[in-house]
């Protein structure tokens, strides 16, 4: 969510948020990125050392990232932001549940990691 990309959210042509997908056979990964507050110009230096040294193509420039708070200049915190989204989305969903980890069924979650696991072995040798 770091690198550029098509459906980052962006202020002034500074990217506070982005999306990576991930698909492994038949698991899909899609997580999200929120700046919210904090030094994303250490965060975002720190990404981009990563992306060198595995010798990824990928590549961060830190001056084009930045935090919801430096934008808005509103005192901001995860929890603020975390509980306006959850507002926001049991306006346009009656689906808004509690996922309890303890009620996953473990085998099937296991059968996954071994599985990314595998895929990860085959992509590092």
């Amino acid at each position: 969510a770091y690198c550029p990309g098509t459906f980052d959210f962006s202020i002034d042509n500074q990217k506070v948020a982005g999306t990576a997908q991930r698909r492994v056979r038949d698991n899909t990964l899609v997580g999200g990125y929120i700046s919210v507050v904090g030094n994303q110009q250490e965060r975002s230096e720190l990404i981009a050392k990563f992306y060198e040294i595995t010798q990824d193509e990928l590549r961060v420039d830190p001056h084009k990232l930045t935090t919801l708070q430096e934008k808005t200049n509103q005192e901001l915190s995860i929890d603020i932001v975390k509980n306006l989204f959850i507002k926001e989305f049991k306006k346009i969903t009656s689906s808004h549940t509690y996922l309890n980890p303890k009620e996953l069924d473990k085998k099937k979650i296991e059968a996954s990691k071994k599985r990314i696991k595998d895929a990860q072995t085959k992509f590092i040798q």
